[in-house]
């Protein structure tokens, strides 16, 4: 295998690795985001509910920011593929 294609095979699997973590990532707080999203309908009542609120907006901003990176990621994949196309 040449030089160039070893580093492209590296940089593909460098780039599915980060795509995976992001995915798992966004997985968990999904999961962390719908958890809460029934906590607070739970606790309407007990005063909990400005706690959990502030807490599903972080989870949200960082749902957003990781969704950005997946995004930085899939281009990375496209920029390979050409390369590789060439």
């Amino acid at each position: 295998m040449s030089d160039t294609a070893s580093k492209n095979k590296i940089s593909v699997q460098v780039s599915i690795e980060h795509l995976k973590e992001k995915f798992d990532e966004v997985l968990k707080l999904s999961n962390m985001w719908l958890q809460l999203a029934g906590d607070k309908n739970q606790y309407e009542n007990i005063g909990r509910n400005k706690e959990i609120e502030n807490k599903i907006k972080s989870i949200t901003s960082r749902f957003i920011g990781l969704v950005s990176d997946v995004q930085d990621g899939a281009q990375r994949l496209k920029e390979l593929n050409r390369e590789f196309s060439n």
